[in-house]
């Protein structure tokens, strides 16, 4: 009799995403765009996009992150909030 080996998956989860000094000009669909390439993203719980090109918050990144606690968006060209 042969014995067989159980294949273990593991599944990591990221919960911290790095995107600082990208010159990113849009977050336009991050979340859509996050949901393809993580498990999870809307769990995040730290996200830093600061030292962009951003000029404007596009999109409600709270109801797509609802875990999400610490966001860096220092460095941006930013200028209303609302």
């Amino acid at each position: 009799k042969v014995e067989t080996k159980k294949k273990i998956v593991v599944q990591e989860e990221t919960r911290t995403l790095f995107l600082q000094n990208n010159r990113i000009p849009s977050i336009m669909d991050l979340a859509s765009i996050l949901e393809d390439v993580m498990w999870n993203s809307h769990k995040l719980l730290w996200m830093d996009l600061s030292n962009n090109h951003l000029k404007e918050i596009d999109e409600d990144l709270g109801a797509h992150f609802p875990e999400l606690k610490t966001l860096y968006l220092h460095g941006n060209y930013i200028q209303d909030m609302s």
